[in-house]
């Protein structure tokens, strides 16, 4: 099983009949740990990659205990930054403990609102758990690592998420130090629905930098604290050109330069 979740805006969101077959075929892993860090070995020797990123589906739905191992590889081939991406429902702290211990640099949570109604209308947890409360603490625990940054990456939607001043405030009521809002990326007829387009202002935070597909970075304002913001347009550049630095661990084992595999790059 790839993900835990059936998110409504998912990249992957199909009919029950194609998601099954989809699933049923990435249930195995097809990598090994030796392939595993050839591979690694090869994106950093050959094409200079620094970073990794542990990714789905959800990284931790398949052998979340291996990760560690994994990431323990990834810092020894000197990674420097080392990136889980989850939707946290099965982050425990025992996990957490071990990731970091192992070298893990940053944790990357999908959390799109604070109303845990509308976020498990959003995600549709497929156990039909309502696993918000324990994503919120399993977050707070986290960014209380020392050397781990912890983000939120929330989709924007027309209904269901607060405005972008309120996901901010909702990442510093958790402690986190990084939130990644998205606007919808028209995958299906529920995100073209939901599309909202986010403006360029956000109060008290000032932009500090633009880059390629319509990502923005904003830092707080003067002397006030808070969380470093990014908001992400997917707009009219590939979007797959800008993660050629990146290597990301798909669920079925395979590792590519790029999240969607799309576009020309390194595919193990």
């Amino acid at each position: 099983m790839r993900c835990n979740y059936n998110c409504k805006f998912c990249l992957e969101q199909k009919t029950e009949e194609e998601q099954k077959n989809y699933i049923d075929e990435l249930t195995e892993l097809s990598y090994t740990k030796e392939r595993l860090f050839l591979a690694m070995l090869h994106s950093r020797l050959a094409f200079g990659i620094e970073r990794i990123n542990f990714s789905g589906g959800d990284p931790l739905v398949n052998k979340p205990k291996q990760l560690t191992e994994e990431i323990a590889m990834a810092k020894g081939l000197g990674f420097s930054k080392i990136t889980i991406l989850t939707n946290g429902a099965l982050l425990d702290k025992e996990l957490v403990d071990s990731y970091a211990a192992a070298g893990l640099t940053n944790l990357t949570v999908s959390i799109h609102t604070r109303d845990a109604d509308n976020y498990n209308e959003l995600t549709q947890p497929k156990s039909k758990k309502d696993y918000h409360e324990h994503i919120k603490e399993m977050m707070r625990y986290a960014a209380q690592k020392p050397g781990l940054t912890v983000r939120i990456n929330a989709a924007k939607t027309k209904d269901y998420t607060e405005s972008v001043d309120d996901l901010i405030d909702f990442a510093k009521e958790l402690g986190v130090q990084e939130i990644t809002i998205n606007e919808m990326i028209p995958a299906n007829d529920f995100s073209r629905q939901q599309y909202e387009p986010i403006g360029n202002e956000i109060r008290g935070y000032e932009k500090t930098e633009e880059r390629a597909w319509g990502l923005s970075l904003y830092s707080p304002k003067g002397e006030s604290k808070g969380p470093s913001v990014a908001i992400c347009r997917f707009g009219g550049e590939d979007f797959a050109e800008s993660q050629s630095k990146d290597l990301y661990l798909l669920p079925n084992g395979t590792l590519s330069q790029y999240l969607f595999d799309r576009g020309e790059g390194i595919t193990y």
